[in-house]
């Protein structure tokens, strides 16, 4: 029990370290956002786009023009992103295809989902996770945080992959872009307790 509030207490240390870092930069004037280049006629998935950092990413990237995957697994609030971002940049913008990374045959799914629309892959950005979830496993027997953080992104971009190489050429080639938190810097891997059992 102390090792996970120590463990608690340095990751919301961390958390509120960057945090003033950024206001900082923020209110000194040195941050600018990017100019980034028109990304027309390019395919984008990303996961957990109907909240926080996946909602704002995908809406950045309709705005530049490319059609966005928005993968998530509440179907209700994915269809309201969807309108949301048609919205402002076009009925093509947008489309929701339901993704429950706590189940592979969810993550399976989702792929042959996305095969079907025939569209290319440019972009696939694994932003969904989980964090400080209750003590739990996914259906497939493995614990929740590694199960959906990892597990799922890893069948995901492993069944992906042959969508990403086909889409890249020379000069402008797919990417895999995988997002993560701060807490790295304070993580430690208790490999006894990867599938939960303790």
């Amino acid at each position: 029990m102390l090792a996970a509030l120590w463990a608690a207490l340095r990751v919301y240390a961390v958390g509120v370290a960057v945090t003033m870092v950024q206001l900082l930069r923020r209110l000194r004037g040195g941050f600018r956002p990017p100019e980034l280049p028109l990304q027309a006629d390019r395919v984008a998935i990303v996961t957990g786009a109907t909240r926080g950092v996946g909602l704002s990413t995908a809406c950045q990237l309709a705005r530049l023009g490319m059609r966005v995957i928005v993968a998530g697994n509440d179907e209700h609030r994915g269809h309201e992103v969807v309108a949301r971002i048609q919205e402002e940049s076009g009925p093509e913008s947008a489309h929701f295809l339901f993704l429950d990374l706590a189940s592979l045959s969810s993550v399976r799914s989702f792929v042959r989902n996305f095969e079907a629309t025939a569209l290319p892959l440019h972009l696939l950005i694994n932003n969904a996770g989980v964090m400080l979830d209750p003590s739990g496993n996914t259906k497939d027997g493995f614990e929740r945080h590694v199960g959906v953080n990892f597990l799922g992104h890893f069948l995901l971009t492993s069944l992906l992959l042959p969508a990403l190489r086909a889409s890249g050429h020379q000069g402008r080639k797919s990417r895999v872009i995988t997002v993560c938190s701060s807490t790295h810097w304070v993580g430690q891997a208790d490999v006894a307790r990867l599938l939960g059992q303790r």
